[in-house]
């Protein structure tokens, strides 16, 4: 079996173990989320490594890179996608992780207004549209494209 342990100067952000080291400072994913988002974030709590949420005994569970909330109560959470295989999925991959979130912030019976604002982000290195164009999905229906920027809105039903 070949050796795949790196030395901490063979790592780079898209290593699992230096992403998660630096998103738990608590300044500099606030610094992270504000430069992606565009927004000013007062302050945030101390980010979740590698959270589980299985929701459902025999059910497809999730593990997030990076969980945290801000001083307004929304959710973030924020994932290193380095896979460039994995591009044609990300848009139902980051809707079945906003389900998961969901269903881990409101219990049965509970009112739908409890709810929180949550962002699922994916920091994705070198995916190209066929437009050329790099993007990162935002949130859920919602792509930030370089150099430009473009939401989806959410379907109106009549």
């Amino acid at each position: 079996m070949p050796n795949t342990s790196k030395t901490i100067q063979q790592l780079n952000l898209e290593d699992d173990f230096l992403f998660a080291k630096v998103m738990s400072d608590k300044e500099v994913c606030r610094k992270v989320l504000e430069k992606i988002l565009g927004v000013s974030i007062r302050e945030v709590s101390v980010p979740a490594t590698q959270k589980t949420i299985n929701t459902l005994y025999d059910g497809k569970g999730i593990r997030l890179d990076v969980y945290l909330n801000d001083n307004e109560g929304t959710v973030y959470n924020v994932e290193m996608e380095r896979g460039k295989h994995k591009r044609a999925i990300l848009p139902k991959r980051s809707r079945y992780y906003q389900g998961n979130i969901d269903l881990d912030i409101i219990s049965a019976g509970e009112d739908y207004r409890k709810l929180k604002k949550s962002f699922v982000i994916f920091i994705c290195t070198l995916i190209r549209l066929e437009t050329g164009a790099i993007y990162t999905p935002l949130k859920t229906g919602a792509w930030k494209t370089l150099p430009s920027h473009w939401e989806m809105k959410p379907p109106r039903f009549s």
